[in-house]
């Protein structure tokens, strides 16, 4: 039988240094309409799509957009395999991928909650309770929530550290860079899968800012959306997929590559598990690992089929570490989701540990 402790409970016998690493989960627990897959296939728009975009979701009977455009890229290879040479077909499915893929981004912006404001005070005070549990944050999440909530001034406090900093060459630009050549020790909060207010310039990444335009960061996303340039985040299908493109860029190997370096206990909270994380989720099992301690957070009965899932997966991590003699062994425990209060509409009660 498998124990399942209270987050006080986990967060008190965790040993060393406490980082969390976060999944949808996270999100989805403060707005579900906002931040469930299937809300957001209802309101997402597939202009110059080959076909039906609804009917193309129910024809795989699934709401996953990485899914689709998994499914897509691979028929396209398909196709390929089949021809002398790349046929029109091929291409279509190649051009429908991004078609979905850049659907993707704009209903994320779309459905995102406008401002600041309609996260309470309350919400983002049990939101920062949470997250200063943890030494340094790994968010596989597109949306604002931990920006916002780690930009709010209220306590208790919490350091928040995203590693961008003004642009040297102009000051008084609107946006803050991230610059590999000046890379900052203090960084602790990573986006492993991007996140809608960062945008690729080049040589640097940006990021987008309230502060130094006084225009939301929503309007600022749909604007750039509206004129062709799309943010930094990773929607390709498969893991492999997503490992390529994050090993392309500077910024993304460079906080997959701090996240495999972390020490002590993490905390996986929201974290599906699934065959599409496996490139991050794939580093605890490596024989470098220096985490000790792996606390999963679970989500209603751990006797039911997706609790099982993540049980199994955890399962495989573990036992690949294992496989190597030098390795550290790993501890792994599950803790009830509810019981970290992440986003509670009553006031929070801090841990003191």
């Amino acid at each position: 039988m498998i124990e399942v402790i209270s987050f006080s409970k986990a967060v008190a016998i965790a040993p060393g240094k406490k980082h969390l690493l976060l999944g949808n989960g996270f999100s989805i627990a403060l707005r579900p309409a906002d931040f469930l897959y299937g809300a957001l296939l209802d309101e997402a728009t597939f202009d110059n799509l080959g076909v039906d975009g609804k009917e193309l979701f129910a024809l795989f009977e699934t709401n996953d957009f990485e899914r689709v455009i998994e499914l897509l890229k691979n028929g396209a290879l398909l196709v390929d395999l089949y021809k002398e040479s790349p046929s029109t077909l091929s291409r279509r499915l190649t051009l429908d991928a991004e078609v979905v893929k850049n659907a993707l981004a704009h209903v994320l912006a779309a459905k995102h909650p406008a401002n600041p404001s309609q996260v309470s005070d309350i919400e983002y005070a049990s939101g920062r309770a949470f997250l200063s549990n943890f030494e340094r944050v790994y968010s596989l999440n597109y949306d604002l929530l931990v920006y916002w909530t780690s930009m709010q001034e209220l306590e208790p406090p919490m350091a928040n550290d995203d590693g961008f900093r003004s642009d040297p060459d102009d000051l008084d630009a609107p946006h803050v860079i991230w610059d590999p050549q000046a890379r900052f020790d203090s960084q602790n909060v990573f986006y492993l899968h991007g996140a809608l207010h960062l945008f690729d310039g080049g040589s640097v990444l940006k990021k987008i800012t309230y502060v130094r335009t006084q225009s939301r960061l929503v309007d600022q996303i749909r604007a750039r959306l509206d004129e062709g340039e799309y943010p930094l985040v990773v929607t390709e299908g498969t893991s492999s997929e997503k490992l390529e493109k994050i090993l392309h860029n500077a910024y993304l190997n460079h906080a997959r590559r701090s996240f495999g370096g972390i020490t002590g206990s993490l905390f996986a909270h929201g974290l599906s598990f699934s065959a599409n994380d496996e490139h991050v989720t794939g580093l605890l099992s490596r024989k470098d690992s220096k985490i000790r301690d792996l606390f999963i957070s679970i989500h209603g009965d751990i006797a039911d089929a997706s609790n099982q899932a993540i049980v199994n997966s955890v399962r495989r991590v573990r036992e690949m570490r294992l496989e190597h003699s030098r390795a550290l062994p790993l501890a792994v425990h599950f803790y009830d989701s509810s019981s970290a209060e992440v986003w509670t509409s009553a006031a929070p009660t801090l841990l003191s540990f």
